[in-house]
């Protein structure tokens, strides 16, 4: 059932990721791409490039293809990936709490992190 989707996702992630990878090299930046797991990017970057990183990935992981829904990355910045993970699951479950739209799905990954 959900090939159909899984399939272009991959596809998707690829592009992203060799027009991240490109436009680090253009640049010539020193971060680098070390981690892709299913719809994530993980790059280590040295502190005087941080933000022009993160807007670059933004930029490129938003724009790497036009549909007809708008593709929206979230950039978290962190030391390692777990604390990636840990403040995006925390902030997304405040801001469900602040909706009072709170579903399963957000408390129970809020709570994996604590476990």
């Amino acid at each position: 059932m959900n090939t159909p989707i899984q399939g272009p996702a991959a596809d998707i992630m690829k592009i992203a990721m060799i027009k991240v990878m490109n436009e680090l090299k253009q640049r010539n930046m020193k971060s680098k791409i070390v981690l892709q797991v299913h719809d994530e990017m993980m790059i280590e970057a040295p502190i005087d490039e941080v933000e022009d990183v993160k807007e670059l990935l933004k930029r490129n992981m938003d724009n790497v293809i036009k549909l007809k829904v708008p593709l929206v990355a979230d950039v978290v910045e962190a030391t390692n990936w777990y604390d990636a993970h840990y403040k995006e699951g925390k902030k997304q479950f405040e801001k469900a709490i602040k909706k009072e739209n709170i579903s399963f799905y957000k408390l129970n990954s809020y709570n994996s992190y604590n476990n």
